[in-house]
């Protein structure tokens, strides 16, 4: 260790404090993050307001500003006289002195099978959880990929995308408002990540100083911020590094008003969309058509033909799949293959081609082994389990545990919404439904999300805005579709029959495959009514087309 550098904090597993080779022992938990915190902030500083609103986000401004002075009080007790050989205490701002404190997540990527401040959660700290998951998925913590220069011509043998994200705001702000661009920021990276296409890092410049990767990534995303009353002006505008062509260019107000969940919902459904397009256009107009850059196209767009309504093309998508897999084994891809199945075991839909379940769920476990802590894969796994499997238990504990990574992805949401409403919590089930069509407001197939709030509606009694959703559904379907969405055909011709608008709910029973319409048996391939996972739905649907007399 330098001479000068008397202090080593491993963040690498455990939290370890260490003064020149013994153990410091940092009890608190919030004093152990609030060190690390700083240890992995620009310069190793943060201001008094950021502290507070990260590590006690649901505490009102004086009670936060006295839970920062204890916690600055016990690193007292516990450094002594060594406290201002650590830490610069000022009125304004905190900062750990870096030039005399090794930090191991600085010096070196995070080993396989390691993870950054391995058990330190704080309950009820929403903004701590946000930045620890963000740095998690940071790729400066991850094993770094080769140096690539403006204009090179060398591929990356990385299979991920890198992305900086560059956050260009001035600091001066205080209160809710001054946390807005990090939440943002914070949501991108994270969405990013999650995509498994995607490592994502955030860059903050300090005033007056630009700052550059220390790799050359593919992306580089500058967030900008302005501060208005209780609201914070963003705007995010992303360009390709080797061209400087622009890719996306998104901004929005996000108001602070309504608490912290409100704004962290805010944040989400903009930071959704950012991820969204910048995908979009990072995927499907490459710079280069070269191996890497197709596979993570045609990833893609199987994706696309899942959900295209076009038979040809959703079997069409699970060769797509299996060329994918043939370059990179990635948890996520194996998760949406699983989630296929879905598509092409329900009889409804028209296809001829059934995926067995045995493939099905080896498709699954090999998901959930790969990526055990991915939001979006445990996401599409509970769909799954619920939908294809039947198995409610299993489906609720993978979206619990989805809920704890954090994520933002519209197929949690989506997920979400589906299990709420065939457990009938209707109130809970709009609210997801709600978030996932905001979120996903970009998407070829967001006439999904609208169908979901058209069967919550329906089943709720509420057959006016059931038959609204499910018009906007219809709309939202492919121009190129070849059929319609069944669930559309089968919760809005129940409603409108159910409304008396028996001539229309009948030409849409109409659209629907023969064994659609044979409730009277028992066979849930025949009748795939009889295996709809909520005796409610199926009653519901049931007797609508006795009503109509399908």
């Amino acid at each position: 260790m330098d001479a000068e550098r008397q202090f080593k904090l491993g963040l690498i597993g455990v939290f370890r404090l260490e003064h020149q080779g013994r153990e410091v022992a940092v009890s608190s938990r919030k004093a152990r993050a609030l060190l690390a915190v700083l240890a992995l902030a620009p310069h190793g500083e943060r201001s008094r307001v950021w502290l507070q609103d990260t590590l006690w986000s649901r505490s009102e401004r004086s009670e936060a500003q006295g839970s920062l002075r204890r916690e600055l009080s016990s690193i007292r007790q516990v450094l002594g006289d060594l406290t201002e050989a650590l830490l610069e205490v000022g009125r304004e701002a905190i900062r750990l002195r870096l030039e005399r404190c090794e930090v191991d997540a600085l010096e070196r990527p995070i080993p396989s099978g390691s993870t950054l401040l391995e058990g330190l959660d704080l309950p009820g700290a929403e903004g701590f959880e946000d930045w620890l998951r963000a740095e998690r998925l940071s790729e400066r913590h991850s094993v770094a990929a080769p140096v690539r220069t403006a204009g090179s011509s060398t591929v990356s043998p990385a299979t991920h995308l890198l992305v900086t994200l560059h956050l260009d705001i001035d600091r001066t702000p205080s209160g809710p408002v001054a946390l807005v661009p990090d939440m943002v920021a914070q949501a991108i990276a994270a969405g990013l990540s999650e995509s498994g296409f995607v490592r994502a890092s955030i860059v903050e410049r300090p005033q007056g100083r630009p700052v550059g990767p220390a790799i050359a990534p593919d992306i580089e995303l500058h967030i900008r911020a302005t501060a208005a009353g209780d609201a914070s002006w963003v705007v995010v505008v992303a360009h390709r590094f080797s061209d400087g062509a622009l890719l996306m260019s998104r901004q929005d107000g996000i108001s602070t008003s309504g608490g912290w969940a409100a704004t962290n919902g805010r944040v989400g459904t903009f930071a959704g969309q950012c991820v969204d397009q910048l995908l979009r256009e990072a995927l499907l107009r490459p710079p280069r058509q070269d191996e890497l850059h197709m596979t993570r196209r045609a990833a893609f767009a199987a994706v696309e033909q899942m959900f295209s309504l076009n038979p040809a093309d959703v079997i069409r998508s699970r060769d797509t799949w299996a060329s994918v897999r043939e370059y990179r084994e990635n948890g996520i891809f194996n998760a949406w293959q699983a989630y296929q199945a879905v598509f092409l075991a329900d009889p409804g839909h028209g296809y001829n081609y059934r995926l067995t379940l045995e493939e099905c769920r080896e498709n699954l476990n090999r998901a959930l082994a790969e990526e055990p802590y991915n939001g979006l894969v445990l996401s599409l796994c509970a769909h799954v389990e619920a939908f294809l499997f039947r198995d409610f238990s299993t489906a609720w504990d993978l979206i619990d545990r989805a809920g704890l990574t954090g994520t933002r992805h519209v197929m949690y949401y989506d997920a979400l919404s589906l299990l709420r409403f065939y457990s009938g919590r209707y109130d809970e089930a709009r609210e997801s439904a709600t978030t996932a069509l905001l979120t996903g407001r970009n998407l070829s197939y967001r006439y999904a999300f609208a169908t979901t709030l058209l069967m919550i509606e329906g089943l709720a009694g509420n057959h006016q805005a059931a038959i609204a959703h499910g018009r906007r559904a219809l709309q939202l379907e492919p121009a190129n579709r070849q059929l319609s969405y069944p669930p559309i055909l089968r919760y809005l011709g129940a409603t409108l029959a159910h409304a008396g608008q028996v001539d229309e709910a009948r030409a849409l029973f109409g659209q629907l495959p023969e064994a659609e319409r044979l409730a009277g048996t028992s066979n849930a391939v025949e009748a795939p009514l009889d295996a709809l996972p909520s005796a409610d739905s199926a009653l519901f649907v049931k007797s609508a087309l006795r009503l109509v007399g399908v």
